[in-house]
């Protein structure tokens, strides 16, 4: 597919609406949704009006473009340019009047039309686009997302596009709104001043989501759109707990937090010993609580509030402690004192312990150790069990120069072991403590593939990134890389038994990302892997009152429906605006029905 973004053009979507206007000083980023008009003259005022018909064609069509001129002085001549894009072939039109101020052209085929118009006269020209749509095509809800630099007063914020498919698709003109700078003001219901962490997750784009923190005056501003929110407030003092605020409206500026509800107890070990510096928590509906930190008699103290929901509750020891983190789901509700005790547990110190990655011995590296275990301690309200809990560890261990691990205690629990090799993959052992003297972790193995394109054939120079996944997935994991060759063809290693995400990128964007999922990674050829169909979104971006676009703007199209979780944060495509404030993205194409 071919990608052509006219020199000093500007673009439109073509799923509504009739017209665009360049004005002379005015804000000529409106998001227009047929046409976009193409500038004005700052010295006569003179601006150009441009409406298609039919406003939502489907190929093949005629489309009549009508032309007005306002402010010109001189004589005005109309002459006209069309091109399809994505072959940059010049279109024929006929003029509907001796003058040619009006024309209409044939598309037979679908896809974006250019429609340049230069009247003279001292105006500037008219550079504009319209959407043909293919017969019988699918649509697709699309987020884009955009970034703004520190250069552009406004937020981080998202549009949704309804793309169809079989075509590329010219999103015109998208404008960012500065929103405003709104005073917020957190304060306890006496007006005590209350520094805080602030998140806004705005109602209408819940993705698009702005931090922020309180000064030690309890004030801070936050630039917003104008819109519901909902708030969630942490305050950097213990006394007083975390609350969400839902659907706050920023004019409001104040926010009240109180203390919430106290919840006291104890964190003991096994023997039923008090256990001091472990930190204990719990969620609730999803606000956190304050973080306790038990002291010398196991004691602690936080503040919640009820969610209406069962509670998360976690009790994670000092660092230097071998008892394992706790965690449990149970229903505090009026309680408050609670008992976390350990259970007794066997546990095993891997001191000595040779490490190895396919018979190698794994010098000064670094192992992530990964265990859990059932039934590793209780939620008690005084004798009275309320809840079994969890047992984990999660540690990261350096060999020294033998590749022996240093002196770590953890629960004989089941698990896996990350090992970062230098200069390859890693390695991945299954664990199940304890460990016999040696933590063996099998040789990097060989996946291979084509990259084919979604049209057939090779896709050569496809390129291949492979990212840990599960459970070990972590910052400092390997990302192994390969390039396909001519063929299409790509050799990957990975550390056996590893849980990888592959993502397959096409270097040319004329065809969509795709991604395999690969739970435990063994030799294996995955053969032919065709990439998706793609078509381009493509568009200018301009912050608000400006006539010329934004560079440097971060530009992300997600997915809006049918998606959840990580798929809802893994970008479809992505790119950044270019000095003109231009860009496109290549995402999966909805297709057309059968």
């Amino acid at each position: 597919m071919k990608r052509r973004m006219p020199a000093g053009s500007t673009l439109a979507t073509a799923v509504a609406a009739a017209l665009a206007t360049a004005a002379c000083g005015g804000d000529m980023a409106s998001d227009d949704d047929a046409v976009d008009a193409g500038g004005s003259d700052g010295a006569t005022g003179c601006s150009i009006a441009v409406s298609f018909a039919p406003t939502m064609p489907v190929a093949p069509a005629t489309i009549v473009a009508q032309s007005d001129v306002f402010g010109s002085s001189g004589i005005t001549t109309y002459v006209w340019r069309v091109t399809l894009r994505a072959t940059g072939a010049e279109v024929p039109f006929t003029p509907l009047d001796a003058s040619s101020r009006d024309i209409q052209f044939d598309a037979p085929t679908a896809g974006i039309y250019d429609v340049d118009l230069f009247v003279g006269a001292g105006c500037p020209s008219f550079d504009g686009a319209v959407n043909v749509m293919t017969p019988g095509a699918n649509t697709r809800a699309v987020r884009l997302r955009f970034v703004p630099p520190a250069s552009i007063t406004a937020p981080p914020q998202e549009r949704i596009v309804i793309v169809p498919g079989g075509a590329d698709f010219a999103a015109g003109v998208l404008t960012l709104d500065a929103g405003n700078a709104y005073p917020i003001n957190v304060r306890t219901p006496t007006a005590t001043a209350v520094p805080a962490y602030v998140r806004f997750t705005s109602r209408s784009t819940p993705d698009a989501v702005i931090e922020g923190f309180t000064d030690s005056a309890g004030n801070t501003a936050v630039r917003l759109i104008p819109g519901r929110y909902d708030v969630l407030v942490v305050p950097t003092s213990a006394a007083l707990a975390p609350r969400l605020v839902l659907d706050w409206d920023p004019l409001t500026t104040l926010i009240t937090i109180d203390a919430g509800t106290a919840l006291g107890g104890f964190v003991l070990d096994d023997a039923g010993a008090a256990v001091a510096g472990a930190r204990v928590s719990l969620t609730s509906g999803g606000v956190p609580s304050t973080v306790a930190t038990t002291v010398a008699d196991g004691s602690f103290s936080l503040r919640w509030r009820e969610g209406g929901t069962i509670e998360q509750v976690t009790a994670v020891p000092p660092a230097a402690s071998s008892l394992p983190r706790l965690d449990a789901q149970v229903e505090i509700g009026a309680l408050a004192v609670v008992t976390v005790r350990h259970a007794t547990v066997p546990s095993s110190d891997v001191a000595s312990t040779l490490v190895r990655v396919g018979g190698v011995i794994a010098a000064s590296t670094e192992v992530v150790v990964d265990l859990g275990r059932a039934g590793a301690g209780t939620i008690r309200d005084g004798s009275t069990i309320l809840a079994a809990a969890s047992g984990s560890h999660r540690r990261t261990l350096r060999t020294d120069a033998a590749g022996r691990l240093p002196s770590a205690r953890f629960i004989d629990g089941t698990g896996a072991a990350f090992i970062t090799a230098s200069g390859g993959p890693g390695g991945v052992a299954a664990l199940a403590l304890p460990l016999g003297g040696t933590l063996d972790a099998a040789a990097p193995v060989t996946i291979t593939g084509r990259v084919l394109r979604a049209a057939g054939g090779a896709r050569a120079e496809a390129r291949v990134r492979a990212t840990l996944t599960g459970a070990l997935a972590h910052a400092g994991a390997p990302v192994p890389v390969a390039t396909a060759g001519s063929d299409g063809s790509f050799t990957i290693a990975l550390a056996a038994g590893g849980a990888y995400a592959l993502l397959l990128i096409d270097p040319t964007a004329d065809d969509a990302a795709r991604t395999v999922a690969i739970a435990s990674a063994t030799a294996q050829a995955l053969g032919d892997l065709s990439l998706p169909a793609a078509l381009a979104i493509s568009g200018e971006v301009r912050a608000t009152g400006q006539s010329v676009g934004a560079r440097a703007v971060g530009v992300a199209a997600l997915c809006h429906l049918a998606c959840a979780g990580i798929e809802r944060t893994r970008p479809l495509g992505d790119a950044v605006t270019d000095p003109a404030g231009r860009f496109v993205v290549a995402v999966p194409d909805p297709g057309v029905a059968q």
